[in-house]
């Protein structure tokens, strides 16, 4: 039976039993650009925050 290797946050990993992972790298000034331009797409509609008024507050629908 092979041992297994300690898991958990609390794990200590020695330079020849931590894994090789690659680290990934900030974006650029024109990717943060590109991103901040496309969150500002995003409407009200899409992340569900109230528009003008307060929800649950409009008149209830007329009957017919």
């Amino acid at each position: 039976m092979t041992a297994r290797p300690p898991e958990g946050p609390k794990a200590d990993f020695d330079a020849e039993g931590a894994s090789e992972a690659p680290i990934p790298r900030p974006p650029s000034a024109k990717e943060v650009d590109r991103i901040s331009e496309a969150q500002g797409l995003i409407t009200d509609e899409w992340t569900g925050e109230p528009g003008d008024g307060s929800p649950g507050n409009d008149p209830p629908p007329a009957k017919t």
